[in-house]
């Protein structure tokens, strides 16, 4: 099941709401999220490590949902209210290296998939590439 969230006032607490009340459902559901609220909502850090490729068991690469091959980005997502939220990761389809301490959000196509870990929900966000704030238009870094 994918759908798409794409709503001004949607914020990121919002979405882990929304996804634990999936988890108690038993729905598997990965949600295509648009550039705009990722802008708003996902803030992201680069800490100027090289990308990996992510691969499973089988060491076979894991794909996005446009096919593509996805690399893990190395950032840490910060909270909202400080901190580092650890129970999100980001991976992205166009790797590349991130400088160290620059803030970042995710661009091109979002996906968001809730999953549970140790009793909570965490989100994997799948995007083409993440872009410095300061290149979004609107978007203070």
């Amino acid at each position: 099941m994918c759908d798409t969230l794409a709503g001004a006032g949607f914020s990121l607490e919002g979405l882990y709401e929304t996804c634990a009340q999936i988890s108690k459902e038993s729905m598997m559901v990965m949600l295509k999220v648009d550039s705009e609220w990722a802008a708003r909502n996902i803030r992201a850090q680069g800490m100027g490590g090289e990308p990996r490729i992510r691969t499973g068991d089988n060491q076979v690469p894991k794909l996005a949902p446009n096919g593509k091959p996805t690399y893990a980005s190395g950032v840490v997502v910060a909270r909202p209210e400080g901190g580092v939220d650890r129970g999100v990761s980001i991976a992205v389809t166009e790797p590349a290296v991130l400088p160290l301490g620059v803030a970042l959000c995710p661009a091109g196509d979002i996906w968001v998939t809730p999953y549970e870990s140790n009793g909570r929900v965490a989100l994997s966000i799948v995007c083409d590439r993440l872009v410095p704030l300061a290149q979004v238009k609107g978007r203070e870094a």
